[in-house]
């Protein structure tokens, strides 16, 4: 069952519709968005996605969001990427909050953050508005903790598979682990790297499945404690083994194991058209929504291309003397206006 607060809604579609010149059935557009019968479609929504599913230009859907984030509709988003997997490694509510290097605890390989690249924007409904599944993490089921919660949807394999659903059958484990709890798992291994993590307590683990280790015990004691998996590194020959897993932290543990085979080797992934960081410090009506919407200097967050443009206005103090101020200020207001669009 949908849990819209109808009243508020209209409140607030209406606010949208009377805060700037929207092309025909614009709002509409949204509000049929926003009464979906599902849950994912308002979680992390891909502005840029928006616009081609409904024939909208980028830049007003983009202020459509923007406009509508401002006015409690939506919940912006500033995501860090994981360009190896996809994963959404950290998630702010504002830039500010970012830090210029991240960890993905999935490929287990340290990123610097770039604004051009690795750094989406997407917004989620306001839990005022709606309230979906996404909204509380926690009380997801596993699969969708990782494979829709955890994994950005808008990445892709060369062949064009979503690399989301690509990975589930690699998958040995996945299981949720209370605090105290212990479970026990049978596992078949091939030759290959057999990858763990628990994004909830940020454990890491990776065995070797080699043909030539040793024979090994195919019962094998996994514990969470202290900030890691422990054993955290093995070398195993391929084979049936009982995976058992103790959780000695005060929190729930995520686990996620997949086997990664030989002949995988990494793979460069593709991703669908987003709003990336740069491109919204860069949009005018972020600039003006959202002026204290900045990153700290220090935080070195680095960009790869940005072009700046300096324009000047001929004649601009002699137009003021000449119409007069009220009509040279409009002139002045129009020409920031175009430069913005």
């Amino acid at each position: 069952m949908i849990s819209l607060q109808e009243g508020l809604l209209d409140e607030k579609l209406a606010d949208l519709e009377k805060a700037r010149v929207w092309s025909p059935r614009v709002i509409s557009k949204l509000e049929a968005l926003i009464r979906s019968q599902e849950d994912r479609p308002l979680f992390r929504i891909n502005p840029i996605r928006f616009a081609a599913g409904k024939t909208i230009a980028e830049q007003e859907a983009i202020d459509l969001f923007l406009y509508g984030t401002k006015l409690g509709l939506f919940v912006m988003n500033w995501q860090l990427l994981c360009p190896g997997c996809g994963d959404v490694v950290e998630s702010f509510g504002t830039l500010k909050s970012m830090d210029s290097h991240y960890h993905c605890d999935i490929c287990q390989v340290d990123y610097q953050a770039n604004l051009d690249e690795y750094i989406e924007v997407s917004f989620t409904i306001s839990p005022q508005i709606r309230k979906i599944s996404f909204h509380i993490p926690d009380a997801l089921s596993i699969e969708d903790f990782y494979l829709k919660f955890q994994l950005n949807d808008g990445f892709f394999l060369p062949s064009g598979a979503k690399f989301a659903d690509a990975v589930q059958p690699l998958i040995k484990i996945l299981s949720y682990l209370q605090p105290g709890e212990k479970k026990q798992f049978e596992v078949e291994l091939s030759e290959g790297l057999l990858v763990g993590c628990d994004r909830i307590n940020r454990l890491e683990l990776a065995f070797e499945i080699k043909a030539d280790a040793p024979a090994a015990n195919p019962r094998i004691s996994i514990q969470l404690k202290d900030g890691k998996f422990d054993p955290a590194h093995l070398k195993l020959s391929p084979g049936k083994f009982i995976f058992e897993m103790e959780n000695h932290l005060s929190k729930k543990g995520a686990l996620l194991f997949f086997l990664i085979p030989p002949e995988l080797g990494p793979t460069a992934l593709q991703h669908e058209p987003f709003l990336s960081g740069k491109r919204l410090l860069t949009h005018q009506t972020f600039r003006d929504l959202f002026r204290s919407e900045t990153f700290r200097g220090t935080e070195g967050i680095g960009v790869k291309d940005l072009t700046v443009l300096f324009t000047d206005l001929k004649g601009s103090t002699a137009l003021y003397d000449t119409i007069g101020d009220l009509k040279a200020f409009a002139l002045v207001h129009q020409h920031f206006e175009i430069l913005g669009k």
